[in-house]
């Protein structure tokens, strides 16, 4: 999905950045760059929660992921689907869902994927139920464990 997600922001940079209309290109439209830095900003926040959820993994001799941080990742993800694909086709119109441009190939993934294995809405309801668990846990969740491991793998990207 953070694949996925940065291709249909590479795409609608892109084709913002090339299509003319009342003889300007789209992206100096104020409601179109809002839409290309959210498509952005989304894309690479998927990115991070994913590469902390690798770089937990990798951390361990037996693997075994935070099921806080595979929630956490999860939901962001199909989250950030659902609008990112939703934006990308606004900037695009009606050419995003033509065969013959790369756009629907990512987006209907995207918004399958959303769907396989429970919504980010199940996944938002799990890491919420994991967080009232116990005071403690709630408690190392807004605070810090996985805050750290985001932190660290943002600081790894740059």
């Amino acid at each position: 999905m953070a694949a996925a997600l940065q291709r249909t922001a590479e795409l609608t940079i892109d084709y913002a950045g090339r299509r003319v209309q009342f003889g300007q290109p789209i992206a100096r439209f104020q409601a179109v760059q809002t839409h290309l830095a959210r498509l952005a900003s989304e894309a690479q926040r998927v990115a991070v929660v994913v590469d902390a959820a690798q770089a937990a993994l990798g951390e361990h001799d037996d693997p075994q992921l935070d099921p806080a941080l595979v929630c956490a990742a999860r939901t962001l993800a199909g989250e950030a689907a659902i609008v990112c694909a939703r934006m990308a086709h606004q900037v695009h119109g009606a050419i995003g869902v033509t065969m013959e441009y790369p756009l629907q190939r990512f987006t209907r993934r995207l918004w399958e994927w959303e769907a396989d294995d429970g919504t980010a809405m199940r996944w938002a309801r799990r890491l919420g139920a994991d967080a009232l668990a116990s005071p403690t846990r709630a408690w190392q969740l807004i605070t810090g464990i996985c805050e750290q491991r985001v932190l660290q793998s943002a600081q790894r990207l740059e």
